[in-house]
């Protein structure tokens, strides 16, 4: 008997809170892999109400961080493609994303939908079976939940965030987010930590939820099988 992605995440709180290549567009149509065993886990730290925070999403052990071979937007994305991609052990280079974005050799930024319309076909992984993967847009409203449900499987975000000042931006990888428990027991957002593939920039960063909302005009999620 299959439980909702809501009950699974709330039951995996509940359990916890006790103690305990490329990319194939397919815009709304987020194909989820079966999650057995959701990485939630107490950070040691509590917010100014006194609650425990808790993490949900990759260990850094599992995230392959690369840089981006150059400063334009188009090969941030190749990076954040590259990193999702070793999860899976899939070996693609950044060079094969943009050529597959552009269709030649170049930084020229193109709208998201294209770039996602642009990365789709089958992968192959490293011991020579086929992967298909998918990108679908994810609504920046989604609930808590979801969100912790999917970064907990470790299925990992793309998001496109403004610089501070408003201006710009480019692409980071969204692996982990903090949260805690609300008088409900309700998952609330506390930060979200990001790789930064931008040269000389700082490779891993934590930003509070509220600020990663208003920088970000887009997320996309990944799906893998």
């Amino acid at each position: 008997m299959h439980r909702s992605k809501s009950a699974h995440v709330r039951r995996s709180l509940e359990v916890a809170a006790l103690g305990g290549f490329f990319i194939a567009a397919a815009v709304g149509n987020i194909c989820h892999a079966q999650c057995y065993t959701p990485d939630t886990h107490l950070v040691g730290r509590r917010d100014s109400l006194q609650r425990p925070i808790w993490q949900a999403g990759l260990p850094d052990r599992y995230v392959h961080y690369v840089r981006a071979k150059k400063s334009e937007e188009q090969w941030t994305w190749s990076a954040c493609v590259q990193m999702i991609a070793a999860i899976y052990d899939i070996p693609i280079t950044q060079q094969q994303v943009i050529k597959k974005l552009e269709k030649r050799q170049t930084n020229t930024t193109r709208p998201e939908s294209e770039i996602a319309n642009a990365l789709c076909g089958y992968a192959i992984k490293r011991d020579g079976t086929q992967a298909w993967i998918g990108l679908a847009a994810y609504p920046l409203v989604s609930g808590a939940e979801e969100t912790i449900s999917n970064l907990s499987c470790h299925r990992p975000f793309l998001a496109r965030m403004k610089d501070r000042n408003g201006e710009g931006g480019h692409v980071y990888l969204l692996t982990s987010v903090t949260y805690v428990l609300d008088s409900k027991g309700a998952p609330v957002l506390c930060s979200a930590l990001l790789r930064d593939p931008l040269p000389k920039s700082p490779a891993k960063i934590e930003i509070s939820w509220s600020e990663f909302m208003s920088r970000t005009t887009l997320i996309a999620s990944v799906s893998i099988e």
